[in-house]
């Protein structure tokens, strides 16, 4: 019976081993995917901070841009009420020298 015994104790020793050795594959297992998570979510970090940086250039060309629309617009304005002068100083000219024709006739 002694011998039925120790043959039991080593099936009981070898199976606690074998359910050692199954944690610890799992934990390995569960170790390597915490690992590639932490490197998904480092990653993820990174792409996120590029967008960021993206965002805030995008935001400073846009103000640029704003400002160099306010300038056009400004010499537009510029330029049309320079026109306008001219223009009308150029219908005086024609008025005055239409007058000076009809003067000398």
């Amino acid at each position: 019976m002694s011998e039925c015994g120790g043959s039991l104790d080593r099936r009981i020793t070898r199976m606690e081993d074998w359910i050692e050795v199954r944690r610890q594959l799992e934990l390995e297992s569960w170790s390597r995917l915490l690992q590639r998570l932490e490197i998904a979510v480092e990653h993820a970090d990174s792409q996120m901070v590029l967008v960021q940086e993206g965002q805030e250039r995008a935001d400073k060309d846009v103000t640029a841009l704003t400002e160099s629309q306010g300038q056009v617009i400004r010499r537009l304005d510029t330029v049309e009420s320079t026109l306008t002068t001219l223009s009308s100083e150029v219908g005086r000219l024609v008025h005055l020298l239409i007058q000076k024709e009809h003067d000398r006739a």
